[in-house]
């Protein structure tokens, strides 16, 4: 048995919904020192999704740019992203699995 549908009903329904307004975000900050600065091999470890022994270990090999700020080992983000873009340049766009 087929249920009749009202012509109002039929109507709604037929209408398209209007497309959504989209939001327009407010311009970004740039990046500030303490967001771009990574302090302790742990910070650099979590980074660079490796163990704090193997972030200890790029350090002392000279394999990652580091610098230190008294005692303590620290890196800018910005610069491991440029120095892994760099380096998968250089090795043709990265290695194969």
């Amino acid at each position: 048995m087929m249920r009749r549908v009202s012509t109002k009903t039929a109507a709604l329904v037929a209408t398209p919904s209007p497309a959504p307004v989209a939001q327009i975000a407010p311009p970004a900050a740039p990046p500030t020192l303490a967001d771009d600065l990574l302090q302790g091999a742990d910070s650099i470890a979590k980074f660079m999704g490796v163990t704090r022994r193997q972030a200890y270990h790029f350090v002392a090999d000279g394999r990652i740019p580091t610098f230190r700020i008294g005692a303590i080992i620290c890196a800018r983000k910005s610069t491991i992203l440029n120095w892994i873009a760099q380096q998968e340049a250089a090795q043709g766009g990265g290695g194969t699995l």
